[in-house]
């Protein structure tokens, strides 16, 4: 399951980790939140997941002929 969970700690400040996405993914799909949050230019901290390559979706290989 892919999720998003904004922290706001004691003092007001807001962090924003992922879980689920793997690759770029995880900067992609915070992007927008960075920017309506103010966030945009805050440190960032990767994950082990972020270093694990998406798996391309796999088609299933047809043999045409005999």
């Amino acid at each position: 399951m892919k999720e998003i969970i904004i922290l706001v700690d004691k003092e007001g400040k807001m962090t924003l980790r992922t879980s689920g996405f793997t690759g770029e993914a995880c900067l992609e799909s915070t992007q927008h939140l960075e920017q309506i949050l103010g966030l945009q230019d805050a440190e960032k901290e990767l994950t082990s997941e972020y270093f694990i390559q998406p798996q391309a979706e796999r088609q299933p290989i047809r043999q045409v002929g005999n």
